[in-house]
C-alpha cells in the first residue's frame, strides 16, 4: 500500500494528487512513510522522516513493547486508513473515466460487468472491506476479534463517550459511515460521480475522529497517567 503510493495516490492516477495524501507526503516528506516506519519498526532500526519532523525514531533503543505497537498501529491506521481513502478516490475517478467500466479495476459482483459503474463500485467496495477487516464479520457492531479502523472506532467510542449510548453501543462514526457508505454505493450505481466528493469528504473526516481519539487517549496514559 505504501510502497506503491506515490503512483496510486500522487501522480499516476487520473484525480492525482489526492488531498489527503498530499497533505501527509508535505508533512513526512515521503511517499512511503507508512512503509518506513513499520518497516523500522520490524528491523529495529533508527528512522527519520525526510521531512525531520516526528522523528528520529531509534526503535533500537524503544524495546519490544514499542516496536510491536508500533508495527501493528503502523500496519492499520498508517498503511490501511490510507489506502482505505485511495479506494474512495478511486472509485470516483472509474466512475468519471471509465467509459466501458471493463478496464479499470479487475472484478465486481456488484453490477454486471457490460456496466459502466461496474468498477466504481467495486473500488468503492474495497474501500469499505479495507476499513473493516475480514475479522468483523458480516453483522452491525463487527466482532472484538478486528484489527482494522472500525474495530479501533468501536474501542475509542467507549473511552470518549461518543458511542450511541454513550460508553456502549456501536461507535457514532461507525454509524455515520455505514450510512455513507451505502449512499455513496447508491450515487456510484447511477453514475452521479461528481455527487460522491461530499460523501467521500464526510468519510475522510469521520475516519479521522479514531486516530485522534487514540492519539489523544495514549498522550495522556504516557503523560500523565503511565499507571495506567
Amino acid at each position: 500500500f505504501s510502497t506503491g503510493a506515490e503512483g496510486t495516490m500522487y501522480n499516476g492516477c487520473v484525480g492525482c494528487p489526492y488531498k489527503t495524501f498530499s497533505a501527509f507526503y508535505d508533512y513526512y516528506g515521503d511517499f512511503d512513510y507508512a512503509d518506513k516506519w513499520v518497516s523500522a519498526a520490524l528491523d529495529g532500526t533508527n528512522m527519520a522522516f525526510s521531512s525531520g519532523r516526528h522523528g528520529p525514531n531509534d526503535f533500537a533503543t524503544l524495546g519490544d513493547a514499542a516496536r510491536i505497537e508500533a508495527v501493528k498501529k503502523g500496519t492499520a491506521y498508517m498503511n490501511v486508513w490510507m489506502y482505505v481513502i485511495r479506494e474512495f478516490e478511486d472509485a470516483i475517478d472509474d466512475c468519471e473515466t471509465c467509459a466501458d467500466g471493463l478496464n479499470c479495476n479487475e472484478f465486481s459482483d456488484s453490477l454486471s460487468s457490460d456496466s459502466p459503474q461496474y468498477n466504481a463500485v467495486h473500488a468503492w467496495d474495497e474501500g469499505v472491506a479495507f476499513y473493516a477487516g475480514s475479522l468483523e464479520g458480516p453483522n452491525v457492531g463487527g466482532s472484538s476479534a478486528g484489527e482494522m479502523v472500525y474495530r479501533l472506532a468501536e474501542k475509542r467510542c467507549a473511552n470518549f463517550g461518543t458511542c450511541e449510548s454513550g460508553e456502549t453501543g456501536l461507535s457514532n462514526v461507525n454509524k455515520k459511515l455505514l450510512e455513507d457508505f451505502i449512499l455513496g454505493e447508491e450515487l456510484l450505481k447511477k453514475g452521479l460521480c461528481t455527487n460522491v466528493r461530499p460523501i467521500v469528504d464526510r468519510i475522510i473526516k469521520q475516519m479521522t475522529v479514531p486516530l485522534v481519539q487514540g492519539s489523544l487517549r495514549y498522550a495522556y496514559k504516557i503523560g500523565v497517567a503511565p499507571e495506567d
